[in-house]
């Protein structure tokens, strides 16, 4: 007695007429659990960018081989949690942010159609045999409806035979909308490699080209991900400064990319979060989470980034912990040629805010009461305030910058001397957007 089954597991690889509902069941669960562990572990961006392309992207690499990816697979779900950010950049982004000096994400797409790519060249070379054996079968027992369109497999199989997977590969993707352009670039720079002459499978050619693979990811990248980054980064950031209209003409933003480099990834990623519109605001999260209203103690105001930009009492903390903090917004977001002091602050802002927020969110309780729904009450302000105080000192002396030290009789004692009045006065009558 025997059972006949659906489908079968043969070397790592599933076979049969239902064999694609379980082809990449192993990988893509592996893949969610080791994003989950990105997620639990609250790791540096540095190592956990470094983690998705050594732990993460080989996960699919051996099915890769025989099998196309399939279109359920969404990579943003995964680069998302790395850098711990909302879905504010677009996928091509993430593989831009390298060149300005943010972390360098693999693709597993593109690395997935260059496995297979190279097997259909070197790895695996007698699958023209296969297809003659496939179309043969084809023409005496498939309906002749179906053979006459080129049909190969019978139509109950719910995946296309390994052979054609490599044919398609050889061919250069040309069934694949997101490939195709990618694959037909590649297959000409291998012919002008090889002089013009026509390559095929297992051909010496190939045989003795070392980074086949490594070339193919190259090429499948360069013509899929080109979207313009650095354009993308201007409407957001116009978008979060609305309803002011930013003059880009007065804005050298090459300067503000390049005031980026002397920064590791993760201090990079917070600035750009900040002008993408990426802090993981209440607003910002939504759904289930619940909403709060400004952190700092304005009234009929959501916690979001779009009122913090302009938010008075955030620039009346920020300008407490940083003296000489500029009343224009561009300049103090770090878009009007910043120094690295400026990048700093702007950091330490960032970090600052997350760990108010985070102080919000464990002590709900407290902050989430009905009272509280569209200003926070003064005691809740005070442990908002004192929270961001002591993130903001704590990111600096990381930065071997000082600040002063917070109390609340110290900045009322600030508030009241001349200083604090001057600017105070300044800022209010002073236009906020050059």
């Amino acid at each position: 007695m025997f059972k006949v089954k659906p489908l079968a597991r043969l070397l790592g690889f599933y076979i049969g007429p239902q064999a694609g509902t379980m082809m990449w069941h192993g990988p893509v669960t592996k893949y969610k659990d080791r994003i989950n562990d990105i997620k639990r572990g609250c790791a540096a961006i540095a190592l956990n960018c470094h983690t998705y392309n050594t732990r993460i992207v080989p996960v699919f690499s051996y099915v890769s081989q025989l099998a196309p990816l399939p279109n359920t697979l969404h990579e943003l779900f995964g680069m998302c949690s790395a850098i711990r950010a909302p879905n504010a950049l677009r996928e091509s982004d993430y593989y831009a942010l390298h060149k300005i000096g943010g972390p360098k994400f693999r693709s597993i797409s593109a690395s997935c159609a260059a496995a297979l790519f190279r097997t259909s060249l070197v790895t695996v070379t007698s699958w023209p045999l296969w297809i003659q054996q496939l179309e043969e079968c084809a023409k005496q027992c498939l309906p002749y409806v179906q053979h006459s369109t080129g049909i190969i497999s019978p139509p109950h199989w719910d995946t296309d035979p390994i052979a054609l997977n490599l044919k398609n590969a050889y061919n250069g993707f040309p069934n694949s909308p997101k490939w195709a352009e990618g694959g037909a670039l590649l297959i000409n720079k291998l012919l002008t490699l090889n002089n013009n002459k026509p390559i095929k499978p297992g051909d010496k050619f190939v045989q003795c080209k070392s980074g086949l693979q490594k070339l193919a990811y190259n090429v499948l990248m360069n013509s899929h991900y080109n979207l313009d980054f650095h354009k993308h980064m201007k409407e957001r950031i116009s978008t979060l400064f609305h309803p002011f209209i930013l003059n880009w003409n007065n804005i050298q933003f090459d300067s503000c990319i390049s005031a980026l480099q002397p920064f590791n990834s993760g201090n990079v990623m917070k600035v750009i979060k900040t002008w993408m519109n990426a802090w993981t605001t209440s607003s910002r999260m939504g759904g289930a989470h619940h909403i709060y209203p400004c952190l700092f103690g304005c009234s009929d105001v959501t916690d979001r980034l779009g009122h913090y930009i302009e938010c008075p009492r955030l620039f009346t903390l920020w300008k407490y912990m940083h003296r000489n903090l500029s009343i224009h917004a561009t300049k103090r977001w770090g878009l009007c040629s910043p120094s690295k002091s400026d990048i700093m602050h702007i950091c330490c802002v960032f970090s600052a805010y997350h760990a108010t927020s985070a102080h919000v969110k464990q002590n709900h309780e407290i902050f989430g009461t009905l009272d509280q729904s569209k200003q926070l009450l003064i005691s809740s302000q005070r442990r908002t305030w004192s929270s961001f105080a002591e993130a903001y000192d704590a990111t600096a002396r990381d930065f071997e910058i000082s600040s002063p030290k917070y109390t609340l009789a110290n900045i009322i004692q600030w508030h009241v001397s001349y200083e604090g009045n001057n600017f105070y006065n300044g800022w209010r009558t002073f236009p906020r957007i050059p």
